[in-house]
């Protein structure tokens, strides 16, 4: 006789996840919320609807609409408060996972002067952000990561990605 696992199972067993990517596990209620208060333009002011256009669910999603939905979460990250914000709450999603050890990936540049080519500012920010310097991006990553860990006890090591596609200095 077998017993087949439940996703409340799965999620009540302690785990360990070594590849996620900051950017892409923001939760859209974080997102939406954040953009309100960094001045990140999103298509619209509805938070159902926006959850409806965030969510990746087509697997015939083309690359651009993709790119279009990283988009917001880079717009959020760039702004010293928004990217604190979104490396506390992913260490809280951890917890909430059950995930006790991750190693983080995310692009510092991105949130920096080294915008990704399909970026263009004018499309998410309500008014153009200073780019942070990577020091100060790496600085408000680490704080905000620490802060979820003393509160949740998850351990989060953070691993630093250069963009795969040519680099494009803001």
């Amino acid at each position: 006789m077998t017993t087949a696992l439940t996703r409340a199972d799965i999620l009540s067993l302690p785990k360990m996840d070594l590849h996620r990517h900051i950017d892409g596990s923001i939760q859209p209620e974080v997102l939406f919320k954040l953009a309100k208060e960094e001045g990140v333009k999103l298509p619209t002011d509805n938070l159902e609807e926006f959850i409806k256009l965030y969510q990746i669910t087509d697997k015939n999603m083309s690359v651009d609409d993709i790119m279009q939905r990283f988009g917001w979460s880079i717009a959020v990250m760039r702004s010293p408060r928004g990217l604190y914000q979104v490396a506390r709450e992913y260490v809280l999603d951890l917890h909430r996972e059950n995930i006790w050890y991750n190693d983080a990936r995310y692009a510092p540049g991105y949130s920096s002067i080294y915008l990704p080519p399909w970026y263009v500012p004018e499309e998410y920010e309500e008014e153009p952000f200073k780019p942070m310097s990577l020091d100060e991006v790496t600085k408000q990553t680490l704080a905000g990561l620490e802060s979820g860990m003393q509160d949740t006890g998850v351990t989060v090591n953070l691993i630093h990605s250069i963009a795969r596609e040519s680099l494009t200095v803001y």
